[in-house]
């Protein structure tokens, strides 16, 4: 059984004794107060001498608030600026995770400007949620100009390293041609993941396999996924349905689409 009253105890002692890893404990402690009193402002001292002293504190403490993990208070506002304090320190996951936030999420004032220098620093710093967010920026003009080629550079950094949705974006971009030449096959090995589990993804393969992107028309793949986009409410992909039922009548269900 934990004994979080010894451990605030113990952790107190080590970080006046210079501890780096116990001033790091501790400050999480008094922040989340489940061995003793709730400190905030001397939880964000302790947690700026631990990261002074090299041993970030900031990233743990931001992530229980915006995790909701045991004993994290609730609240937006202390979530802000532990997760800026995490990037002043040199934290690289939170400059995405704060980004996200700024363009409106969780309740956090929306701030655009802010959001994109974020994203901006977090990708000079490695994190790969920056660099897909910065990706999406681009693709969709949030607080820069357009660019599909710059965003499908940045979905394929960010696919490279392992994150999944930019895997996801770069075979859309590849398969519609969209920043780079396209390249229907290597979309659709990009895509197959996803097939099934994306209606967006659906959608665009069904449209690819009715219109033979892939070489040849291919009817029943393509109403598989035409029909699997639109049962899971993809608005579009309704009238893609309904334009492949209205060329083949034939394929049509009794009672539906």
């Amino acid at each position: 059984e934990q004994d979080y009253e010894a451990a605030y105890a113990w952790f107190a002692q080590g970080a006046r004794r210079g501890s780096r890893l116990a001033q790091e404990n501790y400050a999480y402690e008094l922040l989340v107060g489940r061995g003793g009193p709730r400190e905030i402002e001397e939880a964000i001292e302790w947690a700026e001498r631990s990261s002074r002293a090299g041993n970030p504190a900031f990233p743990r403490m931001a992530n229980a608030i915006l995790e909701g993990w045991d004993g994290a208070p609730d609240d937006r506002e202390l979530m802000v600026q532990l997760m800026q304090l995490a990037v002043d320190y040199g934290a690289s996951e939170q400059c995405g995770h704060l980004g996200f936030l700024m363009l409106g999420n969780r309740g956090v004032d929306r701030d655009v400007d802010r959001a994109v220098a974020l994203f901006q620093l977090g990708a000079e710093r490695g994190d790969v949620f920056s660099v897909f967010w910065m990706g999406r920026c681009y693709q969709e003009g949030i607080g820069v100009s357009p660019d599909p080629e710059r965003s499908y550079r940045l979905f394929e950094r960010a696919a490279a390293n392992g994150y999944a949705p930019a895997q996801k974006f770069q075979g859309l971009f590849l398969l519609k041609g969209r920043g780079v030449v396209a390249d229907p096959n290597r979309a659709l090995e990009l895509l197959e993941p996803f097939l099934l589990q994306s209606p967006m993804v659906d959608l665009h393969v069904g449209i690819a396999y009715a219109t033979g992107l892939f070489g040849e028309v291919d009817h029943d793949r393509a109403e598989t996924h035409l029909r699997n986009s639109y049962e899971a409410g993809n608005s579009q992909a309704e009238q893609a349905l309904a334009e492949f039922l209205g060329a083949n009548p034939d394929r049509r269900r009794p009672g539906n689409p």
